[in-house]
């Protein structure tokens, strides 16, 4: 997944002018411009639906164009008949290049490896507009995984337990995810499309097993310098983790920078 582009701010028009453009494309123009129009309702209906399936047609022609650049000479299997009716019917009403590209993408990986996007999460790709890929995009590049597992974790901060008897009061350090353009109300709104699961999670390891951490392309070994520390973070869904393979996974320098120095005042850290 892409950078996905910006609002076209080229040209500014006014609210009356941008309700005629929309009306005119999408065929809905005929009471605008006069009130006694030569033909019927039936008729504008039919001629709309000509359109509207036109349109369609040529959004999908473009996917496949792209699917198949991005597909190279490598062996692939027969991709399941009813999985291709379904990503059909999904991607056919994508309009905007960034998005188009996201489908693409889908059907070039699911040719090579059949079974890898489920049609859940081709439907929840349905939802999401640019803003919102924009957002997960986001969310993604600021995910981590832990201990060899797919999942992907979004790491907010460390808790320490009050030690027994009372020797060390509870201590707690976070990260504030807005610092790196990803505010609550946008994790919000992912964990209402079903990407992220709308509530914080803690986990912790063995004070004597290091735990393998990847984040943005890098690895690194932790091991807790004390006693029951807790990681906290949002974790992607699964259908969170299918969409994040379309997205690359270069690194926040701001967040991991932070990171690496929240993680080693808990852990001894080995890169």
């Amino acid at each position: 997944m892409n950078n996905t582009s910006r609002p076209d701010t080229s040209s500014v028009i006014s609210a009356k002018q941008r309700t005629q453009q929309l009306a005119r494309h999408h065929g809905l123009h005929t009471l605008i411009e006069t009130q006694t129009p030569d033909s019927t309702f039936s008729q504008r209906a039919a001629a709309r639906y000509k359109l509207e399936q036109a349109r369609r047609q040529k959004n999908l022609e473009q996917i496949l164009s792209q699917a198949e650049k991005l597909c190279s000479d490598e062996a692939s299997s027969a991709i399941d008949p009813d999985w291709f009716g379904a990503y059909l019917e999904l991607a056919q009403n994508s309009l905007s290049r960034p998005m188009q590209h996201l489908w693409a993408q889908i059907l070039a990986m699911e040719i090579v490896s059949p079974g890898r996007f489920s049609i859940r999460a081709l439907r929840t790709l349905t939802l999401m507009t640019q803003r919102e890929a924009q957002w997960f995009q986001r969310a993604v590049q600021l995910s981590s995984r832990m201990g060899g597992e797919q999942n992907h974790k979004i790491l907010l901060g460390v808790m320490r337990p009050a030690a027994r008897l009372g020797l060390s009061r509870p201590r707690l350090r976070r990260l504030n995810l807005g610092r790196y353009r990803l505010s609550y109300s946008q994790v919000m709104e992912l964990a209402e499309l079903g990407l992220i699961y709308d509530r914080e999670l803690e986990s912790s390891f063995a004070e004597d097993l290091d735990l393998s951490f990847e984040q943005g392309g890098h690895m690194w070994l932790l091991r807790p310098r004390f006693r029951h520390c807790k990681l906290i973070y949002y974790r992607l869904t699964p259908i969170g983790d299918e969409l994040a393979q379309l997205i690359d996974s270069s690194s926040i320098d701001t967040y991991q920078d932070d990171l690496s120095n929240l993680l080693s005042e808990f852990y001894t850290l080995q890169h």
